[in-house]
């Protein structure tokens, strides 16, 4: 049996659409190399961004919530967001 580790380098160059040059710049890209610059220069940053969650959510947040999305005063739907109630 061969121990050995063989890779396989591939010499390309990728080159992207020109229309790819007209997106504006990702915000969450900006974000991170700000972070980034930050912590290299040893300030510390607390990070609200997302995350993956491991508990569920909290009974009242979740209550609140169906709560808000029950009120027709917080959708930008025509009709209140009458559609979307006839789905239910």
């Amino acid at each position: 049996m061969c121990n050995e580790l063989h890779v396989i380098h591939f010499q390309h160059e990728i080159q992207f659409a020109q229309r790819m040059e007209q997106l504006p710049p990702y915000l969450f890209g900006m974000i991170n190399k700000m972070k980034t610059e930050k912590r290299l220069k040893g300030d510390d940053v607390i990070d609200l961004g997302m995350g993956n969650p491991v508990d569920p959510t909290p009974a009242p947040i979740f209550q609140k919530l169906c709560e808000v999305a029950q009120f027709s005063g917080n959708t930008r739907s025509p009709g209140g967001g009458r559609g979307v109630r006839l789905l239910f």
